[in-house]
């Protein structure tokens, strides 16, 4: 438990954390930090960072941003299996202009794709493996999220 030593202290303390232009935590185990930023700008330029020098020591790293709140996240299967995961980002976003398209990569070893699209409706290709409430929507009567899906693109 902490001490506060004045009361401005407890202010700071309990701060959202959105008021705080940049926060980190360096975890030394797995040998990784995390990078909270508050605006999308910030973020982006964080992204395009691939090494970070120390003296006259360079250390090459990976940057992973995890998908917006509203984002959808579905599997193609058997998609590709010799394409880098930066071709098949820019595959998937020249192939669904419509759509937008934040991320494409393999699934470990194996030839499906993981892919991360905004919006409220998935193309049929990819499978959203969603849980389907059976009590509410009924044995056999399909996915609802693809019924409203539908009744949109009628519109």
């Amino acid at each position: 438990m902490a001490t506060l030593r004045s009361p401005g202290e407890g202010r700071v303390a309990t701060r959202p954390a959105t008021s705080i232009p940049r926060q980190s935590w360096v975890r030394p185990t797995n040998n990784t930090f995390t990078l909270s930023v508050r605006e999308s700008v910030q973020a982006q330029a964080y992204l395009r960072i691939t090494s970070l020098q120390i003296g006259v020591r360079t250390i090459e790293f990976h940057v992973y941003a995890p998908p917006p709140d509203d984002a959808f996240c579905g599997i193609t299967f058997n998609a590709y299996d010799s394409f880098s995961d930066a071709e098949i980002l820019k595959d998937l976003q020249e192939s669904n202009p419509t759509m937008p398209v934040m991320g494409g990569r393999h699934m470990g070893r194996t030839n499906h794709v993981l892919v991360t699209t905004l919006g409220d409706c998935l193309p049929r290709w990819i499978f959203y493996n969603g849980i389907d409430d059976f009590s509410r929507s009924g044995l056999g009567q399909g996915n609802e999220k693809e019924e409203e899906c539908e009744r949109k693109e009628v519109r």
